[in-house]
């Protein structure tokens, strides 16, 4: 469950940290970054010979997020640093990758479907040459130094 997803006004909550958080202090938190999966995703789907351009749809969405968060986040704080930390998702199963997919972009799992069986295949070999696939992904945090 994402947390950021449920907060009504994150700008509140940034303004409120912005004023209370010590001299030498930092706030920091997760959220608004444009996500490794989708040049995975990406990879994969024009590898099979299909079209691609909604993860460059996402992508744009994604960076116009993360530079809302950023402007809002200097309004605030006199200094703003990305901090990503690595994370390894390993799959031995191709079902299990094509399903992040789904989950990753709802809006185009209809679409997704349309071609799964060619995107199994496609994680299914790459498996099969390695033991497993691994995708390192990053997340972000963003930490806010006091003005």
């Amino acid at each position: 469950m994402r947390l950021h997803s449920e907060i009504k006004d994150i700008e509140a909550i940034v303004a409120h940290a912005g004023k209370v958080v010590a001299e030498d202090g930092l706030f920091s938190f997760n959220g608004a970054n444009v996500a490794n999966w989708n040049n995975l995703f990406k990879e994969a789907i024009e590898a099979i010979g299909e079209d691609s351009s909604f993860i460059d749809e996402t992508i744009a969405g994604q960076t116009e997020k993360r530079n809302r968060y950023i402007s809002m986040m200097e309004k605030y704080f006199a200094r703003v640093e990305s901090v990503l930390l690595p994370n390894f998702w390993h799959y031995t199963e191709a079902k299990e990758i094509v399903e992040k997919m789904k989950d990753y972009y709802k809006d185009y799992e209809k679409a997704i479907a349309g071609y799964e069986n060619k995107l199994l295949a496609y994680f299914e070999d790459k498996i099969e040459k390695d033991g497993e696939f691994v995708l390192e992904a990053r997340s972000q945090f963003w930490h806010c130094y006091k003005k």
